[in-house]
């Protein structure tokens, strides 16, 4: 079964750095939305193709770059942690650096094989 479909993986890293990630706090809705009006640019310009691209594979999109640690989720504020008051509204995402910090883990190509994503 095909959780994501085959994406460009260039253009998904230009995407998420340049368009969803370069202007502050992401929320969940605000990730999923770009995912989703990108569509075009992710997964190539064939018309056909982005037909055949359901929310599921988006979604799977994003859990997979979850999974991998490429994007991390966050509760900028910390008291809310563990308190019944939290709600989605109060969980972001952000993109992970990698351990030594000069850059952000998506730019390094054995996590992407590592990982299994359907990319080209």
């Amino acid at each position: 079964m095909e959780f994501t479909k085959k994406f460009d993986r260039m253009a998904l890293i230009d995407i998420l750095v340049c368009s969803i990630f370069g202007f502050g706090k992401v929320t969940l809705a605000d990730f999923k939305k770009g995912l989703t009006e990108n569509l075009e640019v992710i997964y190539g310009g064939d018309k056909d193709y982005i037909k055949t691209i359901t929310p599921s594979h988006i979604r799977g999109l994003a859990l997979q770059l979850v999974a991998a640690q490429f994007v991390e989720p966050f509760v900028a504020d910390e008291s809310l942690s563990g308190d019944s008051k939290m709600n989605k509204k109060n969980i972001y995402l952000r993109l992970k650096v990698a351990e030594l910090q000069t850059h952000y883990r998506l730019r390094d190509n054995a996590l992407w094989e590592q990982f299994g994503f359907n990319c080209n």
